[in-house]
Order: structure tokens, then C-alpha cells, then sequence
């Protein structure tokens, strides 16, 4: 069989950590086009089960680094999971893990890793990914912010519109300025509200994330203008 490379797919898998920090890692897969009669399929994407299975969101060291941990360190499902970034659920019930009432909540994780994906296509490049890094990278630093990284990627993705990019097709065209201008519709949508907002679950079930959004929390994040702060008494403002 001769096949030709047609195009590049940008995916994003979960990584093992590294220094105690979750990781992605960002693979630019090839996609093949099969221009002979005997070809059942036109085009292919390239497999490499020592990275990744097929379709997997999570790489085989990722997978293999979680087994040591609970093997190895007797640790809960949770301590592993908070180090790769993500939220344990049964796979066959739309569940996860409440470590604070200590109880499983109603989820749709699938819905809730296509609407990462759909602002991620609206930013393009893999650029959505990389300034949720940066902006968790800052928050651990400076360690001024204790938001959940669960929240940061729903007010992030709340902040991302498609009619910017459509009127200004540069409006995310790298990842400093799509950084920039993600932080400051940010800095425009959380003074505007006058009480803490809620932060519902992208899937519908009504889950409401505003909860895990401590009071007094302070976002600091880089720009001209002073840290989005939530005061105890004020809101939220500049």
C-alpha cells in the first residue's frame, strides 16, 4: 500500500506529571491518503500504541504512572487524579467524586470535554490549551489563587466567542495575544456582575461550580490593571 500524508490533527493528551504539575502533551498526528483501488478507507490517521491507544485521551505512560501510584503508594484514586489534572468517574455512570461531602455527582464529562473542544477549535493551533497552562502555571506561582482548575476552564471558556475571531480573524491568532485578550474579557465579564456568579456544567445537569469557588478568592492575572479580586462584602470587581 502507498499512502501520502494528506494533513496534520493537533491532539491533546493527558500526560504523567512532572514535579508534581499536570501536563499535556500535545501530539501533531498525520493523516494519510490512500489513493489505491484495495484501500478500504481513504484517509488514516497514524497509530502508535506506545504513545497513545487509538482514541485515547490519556498517553500509556500517563496510564501506566496512575497504576504505580495506587499499587505501589497505596494512594486513593483522588491523590493521583488532582496530580494528573482530572476528575476520577466510573465509566457506565454519569458520576464523579465529591472529596469535600465525600459522594458521587451527577456529570457528563464527555459534554464537558466537547465544549473544551469546541473553544478550542474557535482559538485554533492548540492556543486554548497552552493558555489554560499558562494560566494555571501563574495561579500555582504566585500562589494568590486557589480557583480549581475545573473553574478557570469554564470561565475561560465562557470567555471565548466565535463572532470575536469572525470580526477579527487575528483576535486569537497566537497564543500571547489570544492570552491578552482572553484575560481581558475576563477582566470585562467578572466586574459586571455584582455577586459572585454561578458557573453551571457546560452538559446541563445543573450542576452549579459556584460552590467550590471560595470566598475571597484573588485572580491574579498579568495585565495593566489591577488582579479580578472577589471581595467578601463587594463582589466582584477590578
Amino acid at each position: 500500500m502507498i499512502a501520502w500524508v494528506h494533513a496534520r490533527e493537533l491532539v491533546t493528551l493527558i500526560d504523567a506529571p512532572l514535579f508534581g504539575r499536570a501536563v499535556r502533551l500535545a501530539r501533531n498526528k498525520r493523516r494519510h491518503a490512500c489513493h489505491e483501488p484495495a484501500c478500504t478507507m481513504a484517509t488514516f490517521v497514524e497509530q502508535d500504541e506506545t504513545i497513545a491507544a487509538p482514541r485515547a485521551l490519556r498517553t500509556a505512560r500517563a496510564a501506566g504512572w496512575a497504576l504505580a501510584q495506587l499499587r505501589a503508594e497505596h494512594a486513593s484514586i483522588n491523590a493521583p487524579a488532582r496530580q494528573l489534572g482530572v476528575i476520577p468517574f466510573i465509566e457506565g455512570r454519569p458520576v464523579i467524586t465529591n472529596n469535600r461531602s465525600d459522594s458521587w455527582e451527577t456529570t457528563d464529562p464527555k459534554a464537558f470535554t466537547e465544549l473544551v473542544a469546541g473553544k478550542s477549535r474557535i482559538v485554533g493551533g492548540g492556543r486554548l490549551e497552552a493558555v489554560l497552562q499558562l494560566l494555571k502555571y501563574l495561579r500555582d506561582t504566585k500562589t494568590t489563587s486557589s480557583i480549581k482548575s475545573v473553574l478557570l476552564t469554564i470561565l475561560v471558556g465562557n470567555a471565548i466567542e466565535s463572532w470575536r475571531s469572525a470580526g477579527d480573524p487575528e483576535y486569537y491568532g497566537d497564543i500571547a495575544t489570544a492570552l491578552v485578550h482572553i484575560i481581558e474579557d475576563l477582566n470585562d465579564y467578572l466586574p459586571s456582575n455584582p455577586t459572585m456568579p454561578s458557573l453551571y456544567h457546560p452538559s446541563g445537569t445543573g450542576r452549579d461550580f459556584r460552590e467550590r469557588w471560595d470566598p475571597g478568592w484573588i485572580l491574579q492575572l498579568p495585565g495593566p490593571d489591577s488582579p479580578l479580586r472577589h471581595e467578601d462584602a463587594g463582589g466582584v470587581r477590578r
